[in-house]
């Protein structure tokens, strides 16, 4: 979702929670899940003091500025937004999420959150305080005036919308899509080898990875227990290698099976942050050579990538029948072929989703 200089959104989740997009801001929803409503409810969505079900909420804040009243959620649920900046994990709260090229702020003015930028200690914030990410620090600080102006605002427009919203309009509406609700039902997505995917996000950090010498995997780090912000896979091609006559210079891949003839869709979140010199640009692409099958997700230039922050991408296909197993690929690539170049580039939740029609 885009807005423009006079444009402005108000988004209502079947979970209860309630976000407005305002002007000059792009904000995706990677992804939302929900399990169906039980028990008998009323009121308007408004009334709320917590979720309606259990869910699962990702959203991306490219550029811009929202405010949301996050809903008190279940022990198992999730809502999580990213930016350039970092990822706010938020368990139940009103928030102002502000993200510009200088830096970004987040608020929180009841509830708590927890903001991390993957480099600092996670910053927790609560009642009236303000994470602050610029220059390669988070502060926290006391709201502002204007930003407390702001909620007050913000928060009325968002209430008028929701109190006209029954309650039973969200299950009925839940019921229509499905049992439990998700971008795409998703099947397990058995892996091979070292499991680099998991729920959607990257279990592991890399470094190095197939670098034009066979099957040696170099670098590998582990982090099995690392927290939702810091599930993401760091490739640094590594200078000692040469790129490869097809100019890839870094490159890890992951096996997957896959059932013949279904639909499925395939997507990830990627960026980097400064181009090496020899830098030619992002590719993510799913492919099983031995039965001839390939597909793009991302195939970017240098510039298209550079200091543009988190970029989402996508692609939908049908896998041809007998086939059960793709290779999939991230790889940085390089100008010319025999380049020696350390890039660094991240990439984050994976998805490969099968896609079930009714």
């Amino acid at each position: 979702m885009t807005t423009g200089p006079d444009g402005k959104a108000i988004m209502l989740f079947s979970s209860g929670s309630t976000i407005s997009v305002l002007e000059n801001t792009e904000l995706i929803v990677s992804l939302f899940e929900q399990e169906a409503i039980s028990g008998f409810l009323s009121g308007t969505v408004q009334s709320l003091k917590k979720e309606v079900s259990k869910s699962k909420t990702r959203l991306v804040l490219n550029y811009g500025k929202l405010y949301s009243n996050i809903k008190k959620l279940n022990p198992d649920s999730e809502f999580s937004i990213k930016s350039q900046t970092g990822v706010a994990g938020i368990r139940g709260a009103e928030i102002i999420f502000d993200v510009s090229k200088a830096g970004s702020s987040f608020s929180v003015l009841n509830g708590s959150a927890d903001f991390s930028d993957g480099i600092n200690p996670i910053q927790e914030s609560s009642h009236k305080q303000t994470v602050i990410a610029k220059g390669g620090k988070l502060v926290k600080d006391e709201i502002s005036d204007e930003n407390l102006f702001s909620f007050g605002s913000y928060s009325g427009e968002v209430s008028a919308v929701a109190s006209t919203v029954n309650v039973t309009e969200l299950s009925e509406s839940l019921d229509v899509v499905s049992a439990s609700f998700s971008f795409g039902s998703v099947e397990t997505i058995p892996v091979y080898g070292d499991n680099l995917l998991v729920n959607g996000s990257f279990e592991k950090k890399l470094k190095g990875g197939y670098i034009n010498n066979g099957d040696k995997q170099t670098g590998i780090d582990s982090q099995k227990n690392a927290p939702e912000g810091k599930r993401v896979m760091e490739l640094v091609s590594d200078p000692k290698y040469e790129s490869t006559k097809v100019k890839q210079a870094g490159l890890v891949h992951q096996v997957v099976e896959v059932e013949g003839g279904k639909k499925y869709k395939c997507s990830c979140f990627f960026k980097v942050d400064e181009a090496e010199e020899n830098f030619d640009g992002i590719h993510i692409y799913v492919e099983n050579m031995d039965k001839g099958f390939s597909k793009t997700i991302a195939n970017l230039s240098a510039e298209d990538v550079v200091g543009k922050g988190w970029i989402y991408s996508d692609v939908e296909f049908i896998i041809p029948k007998g086939l059960k197993l793709l290779t999939v690929k991230f790889c940085v690539k390089a100008k010319i072929d025999k380049a020696k170049l350390k890039q660094v580039a991240y990439f984050d939740n994976f998805q490969l989703r099968e896609i079930i029609s009714d």
